[in-house]
């Protein structure tokens, strides 16, 4: 009786709460101005141009084989493409518009949801989810055709749907959970087999009362995932979402090392002559070294193709599987002899991360249509400008929220919402930290905004519960 309670008042505040129709209407009314006023674009044209893409003819001719064989990336994005183009034709720019502006509304309605889950004060809420929604780095992600926004959006969604069920306790609500990780996992291999087991790990221990439910509700996204690995395994050879480890962690590996150097380990064969290339060489720009690997036909186009219809190199063919494979040789030859290398490299990758996700090359054209208010979001937000190489005041904040929510997550033992909110917002915020500066420079920044709303949420528990309530308490004992 109190689940069914629960669940029609939760329904029925959602429909009613004056916050959520706000948010809404700003969020409506701020995109029409972008749109029509600012004339932002939506780049839906870099399905062309960037590598993570499969050739367009080639998706839609042969959708399923193309798939099937792709190595380089997890398979959702690169799917949805394929089956739009099919189904929509020249629509296909509308229809991922439309969607993108959909699941960046349900990003901050459900942000602001589970600030209210936790129980925070809905002003404060307000306040920062406005904040989130009007921040040129949501505004430039929102309309960049990558999938740095859809998975935000699967992160927020589990996160809201993980809340729900520690309330209604209804099974559906953990499934969804996991259906939202199961979405991450296989959009972007950013987000690992190990984040999904390690997620489902914690939540078997701190829920044990709920383990049945739980691993039910995560069998078949689990089965789904290991499905998506063990096939490359077997046709393959590795057992990953993605064949460029090799070539991702290069540029924070031997492309840290003193050229003189890395050319006298070449020429006494320590490292390949691999090491000479740029981590992502087109194939018109490989040396010898490279080309060797493009000589067997495997008979599938999407791995035999070289370069792709719109003249831009097919980084899934089997050759530059090859080429990460010899690559990462080569990495973790640095890594184990020089590893000072790698930790220079590693302290590149913090710098980045800490500075503003808007200097990204991608975002350029959008980001100059109002690039005053950019700069000062990132003077006065980020601490960071043109002529800086990270966030200063970004360091600050985020070493604040995150010593304050370790506090609250050790302190506040009697709200399981907010002890679970914790858990799953700490988790992906430092996996997204260490897993990215790790393994790859160049992105990191970018990295780093797959969590920002997860900071953002942070923030309005940290502000209300040592801050607000406190204040609140000391207000009510006066009166008493």
């Amino acid at each position: 009786m109190k689940k069914i309670l629960f669940l029609s008042k939760r329904k029925k505040n959602l429909l009613l709460n004056p916050y959520v129709g706000i948010i809404v209407f700003i969020y409506v009314l701020s995109r029409l101005y972008f749109y029509f006023i600012l004339k932002l674009e939506f780049s839906y044209h870099l399905k062309e141009y960037l590598i993570q893409y499969l050739d367009i003819p080639l998706l839609k001719s042969n959708l399923f084989e193309s798939i099937l064989y792709l190595h380089s990336q997890p398979p959702l994005f690169n799917f949805l493409i394929g089956a739009f183009e099919i189904l929509f034709g020249d629509y296909s720019l509308v229809v991922f518009f439309v969607l993108f502006q959909i699941i960046g509304l349900m990003t901050v309605v459900l942000g602001f949801r589970i600030l209210e889950f936790i129980e925070v004060n809905k002003k404060v809420s307000f306040i920062l989810i406005i904040f989130y929604a009007l921040s040129p780095a949501t505004i430039v992600y929102e309309n960049l055709f990558y999938y740095t926004h859809p998975i935000i959006s699967f992160l927020i969604f589990s996160c809201y749907q993980l809340l729900v069920f520690i309330k209604s306790e209804k099974p559906i609500n953990i499934f969804l959970f996991f259906v939202g990780l199961w979405f991450a996992v296989f959009t972007t291999s950013f987000f690992h087999i190990s984040w999904f087991l390690l997620i489902l790990l914690s939540l078997l221990f701190v829920l044990k009362s709920k383990r049945k439910t739980i691993l039910k509700a995560s069998a078949l996204p689990l089965i789904l995932i290991f499905a998506l690995y063990f096939k490359n395994y077997l046709v393959f050879d590795q057992f990953n979402s993605s064949s460029w480890i090799g070539l991702n962690l290069s540029r924070i590996t031997v492309h840290q090392l003193d050229k003189n150097l890395k050319q006298k380990l070449v020429e006494s064969k320590q490292l390949s002559e691999l090491t000479n290339l740029a981590p992502f060489t087109h194939y018109s720009d490989l040396n010898s070294a490279g080309i060797k690997y493009f000589n067997k036909k495997t008979g599938v186009e999407i791995l035999d193709q070289t370069i792709k219809s719109s003249n831009r190199t097919n980084f899934n063919n089997i050759g530059y599987l090859w080429i990460s494979k010899q690559v990462l040789k080569d990495d973790l030859y640095v890594i184990q002899n020089y590893p000072g290398a790698y930790f220079a490299g590693i302290t590149r990758a913090f710098a980045l991360y800490f500075d503003s996700p808007t200097k990204y090359k991608l975002l350029t054209s959008n980001i100059y249509k109002f690039r005053t208010y950019d700069k000062f979001f990132s003077a006065f937000v980020y601490g960071s400008s043109s002529n800086t190489k990270t966030g200063y005041t970004t360091i600050f904040l985020i070493v604040l929220i995150l010593s304050a929510s370790f506090y609250l997550l050790i302190k506040l033992n009697n709200n399981l919402s907010i002890k679970i909110f914790l858990l799953f917002a700490l988790i992906n915020v430092l996996y997204v930290m260490f897993v990215g500066n790790t393994l790859e420079f160049g992105e990191n920044n970018r990295f780093r905004y797959y969590s920002e709303i997860f900071y953002i949420l942070l923030l309005g528990l940290v502000i209300n519960e040592l801050f607000i309530k406190p204040f609140l308490n000391k207000e009510k004992q006066k009166n008493l």
